[in-house]
């Protein structure tokens, strides 16, 4: 959504996704007749600030995208230069909001700096947390030994930073998850371990790896604008991924890297 600067753009899209019955379907949702639709994508219409908010909700847009989405509305409705120019800037605003992650995904601690220089100084310290929900009942420090080669006593010091750290909790000897999502941004001083700690997982994990996994590296040259449109599809896919993560029961431990920079450092 935020790589269209015309909100009808964006439901042609949708449209075509949806197929057959969607425009009959939306009116519904908004209460009004399917031919208002097809004048709207058509331009001889525009929405009511009241129907943009019910379409949005009908379209299962997070906050944020409904936010933008209701702004586009109002800026194709702006009727002088001034309200457009406003609208403009806000949308502007709202696009770079939604390049930083941490916006778009709910978290359900940030953890202290402390935490976070222990926490991200080594992948096991993930690796375990995530592996103790794999079991509806938890994991045993011995079944935590065994699944990652770990003498007794570093996985116990583990274990104890994450029950500090609320990450993990202990029933009846066994230790399932805690608090169930994290998250680091790029500005934090530990962002490098942390991406450097799973790449290095990765590359230890070629020699190894099956058909059922998947990793990718595409080098290439490309304009300034669609860089920024892979951004947002890679950022879309990211938050689609978050979403089926956190319904999705845990069975093994997995992880998920993508990466996209310039490798020039041109203007």
């Amino acid at each position: 959504l935020f790589g269209f600067l015309e909100f009808r753009e964006y439901l042609r899209l949708r449209l075509d996704e949806a197929g057959r019955g969607a425009v009959t379907l939306w009116a519904g949702k908004i209460q009004v007749h399917p031919s208002l639709i097809s004048q709207v994508l058509a331009g001889t219409r525009s929405l009511t600030p009241e129907q943009a908010f019910d379409l949005a909700e009908h379209l299962e847009l997070s906050p944020l995208e409904a936010e933008y989405f209701q702004k586009l509305v109002a800026h194709d409705r702006a009727g002088s230069v001034k309200l457009r120019a406003h609208l403009q800037r806000e949308l502007e605003a709202l696009r770079a909001k939604a390049l930083n992650l941490s916006e778009r995904f709910e978290h359900d601690k940030k953890l202290s700096e402390t935490e976070q220089a222990r926490f991200y100084s080594h992948r096991l310290y993930s690796a375990i947390r995530l592996y103790c929900s794999t079991n509806p009942e938890g994991r045993t420090l011995g079944e935590i030994c065994s699944a990652f080669r770990l003498e007794r006593a570093r996985a116990q010091e583990i274990i104890e930073f994450l029950q500090g750290a609320d990450l993990i909790i202990e029933m009846q000897g066994r230790f399932q998850m805690g608090l169930q999502r994290t998250f680091l941004p790029k500005t934090s001083p530990f962002f490098f371990f942390f991406y450097a700690n799973w790449r290095l997982g990765a590359l230890t994990r070629v020699p190894r790896l099956s058909d059922q996994e998947l990793m990718f590296t595409c080098p290439m040259s490309i304009s300034r604008e669609d860089f920024d449109k892979l951004r947002e599809l890679i950022a879309g896919l990211i938050e689609k991924s978050s979403k089926l993560i956190a319904d999705s029961p845990a069975e093994q431990v997995a992880c998920l890297n993508l990466d996209l920079f310039w490798v020039t450092e041109e203007d």
